[in-house]
């Protein structure tokens, strides 16, 4: 009787396990070897992975570097600039006073530069809440602090003098003289305080047959304006 209780159970056991194998019935009998070429894929492509993380990592790093070295060499130029500025813009406006000032400095690419600045007896302003005069003299200012710490071969300045006094051109004729020593100015004018200051003048004439001449004069060979209007050159 127990012989045939086991036999029993053993038969049920084998029909349990022929159902349980019937379900997982369309079996692929390449399973072992696709298994073996998508592990070999896997491997490979996890390779390739890991390889494009560490050259990613590189070259974030390296835009780091750069980033860093970028905004280093833009501060040290503005900070020289800056100094520049307050320079130039003292002798400008004697007792008067210039600064720059950075939108954002913990990310100065982010944000804007302001320009502020206090001419003599004046509150400290915007260039935006200026008269023509005060903002010609600050733009100046910043174009020549520039211009101190990067000299271009040469500049053109057209008719910048128009709404300043005579006194505020002979200040800028002063600094224009001062700055040729690293550039070449060539200054559109028709101020006779500015053009004390060149060394040569061009100058546009009409003869009676209406036929535009240029004449130019080497300011070293006269002494003074009215000699240069014997030349015929009173305004150019």
């Amino acid at each position: 009787p127990e012989q045939a209780e086991d036999l029993k159970e053993l038969k049920f056991r084998i029909s349990r396990m022929e159902k349980e194998k019937d379900a997982l019935e369309p079996i692929n009998m390449r399973a072992i070897e696709e298994y073996d070429e998508v592990e070999d894929r896997y491997i490979t492509l996890s390779s390739k992975r890991e390889k494009l993380i560490q050259e990613k990592n590189s070259i974030l790093r390296f835009i780091d570097e750069i980033e860093t070295k970028k905004r280093d060499v833009f501060m040290q130029a503005y900070d020289i600039v800056k100094e520049n500025f307050a320079e130039i813009f003292e002798q400008l406006s004697p007792n008067g006073e210039g600064n720059l000032v950075l939108e954002d400095e913990e990310d100065p690419f982010s944000g804007g530069l302001f320009i502020e600045a206090r001419p003599e007896g004046k509150e400290l302003n915007r260039t935006e809440s200026m008269s023509g005069g005060e903002k010609a003299l600050t733009a100046l200012a910043f174009v020549f602090a520039i211009q101190k710490f990067k000299p271009a071969p040469f500049y053109i300045l057209d008719e910048i003098d128009a709404h300043l006094d005579d006194d505020n051109v002979r200040k800028v004729s002063e600094l224009i003289k001062r700055s040729s020593d690293a550039s070449q100015f060539i200054v559109i004018t028709h101020r006779d305080v500015m053009m004390t200051a060149a060394d040569r003048l061009f100058g546009t004439s009409v003869s009676k047959d209406k036929i535009s001449k240029i004449v130019s004069v080497e300011l070293e060979k006269v002494s003074s304006v009215s000699e240069v209007d014997r030349y015929g050159i009173a305004e150019s």
